[in-house]
């Protein structure tokens, strides 16, 4: 993930396999943060990343709580939300899937 290492302060690669994943871990708030896309992909308006966006107001509506970041950077999406239960379940999610793929 080129490009990405000191985007935050406290970096920590969580998987090296795609997608990759990396968590602020000295801020207050931890960031998702994912290449999921395509690098031309870099609009918040892209069909995709509407769609992407929409999932995540989903599950933060059944979790009672809000998507409090979003952005697209060439194809890497970074998200938080305001509850720590969801955010760790994520991790925990995106973990499981890097165990499955190695």
């Amino acid at each position: 993930m080129a490009g990405h290492a000191g985007r935050y302060s406290g970096d920590v690669c969580i998987n090296s396999n795609s997608p990759k994943y990396w968590v602020d871990t000295m801020e207050s708030s931890a960031f998702i943060e994912i290449d999921m896309f395509p690098e031309e992909v870099s609009s918040l308006d892209h069909w995709e990343v509407v769609h992407f966006k929409g999932v995540l107001e989903e599950v933060a509506d059944e979790y009672r709580c809000s998507l409090v970041h979003f952005e697209i950077d060439r194809g890497s999406v970074t998200f938080s939300f305001d509850n720590d239960e969801l955010m760790a379940n994520i991790l925990n999610i995106l973990q499981d899937d890097s165990k499955d793929k190695a």
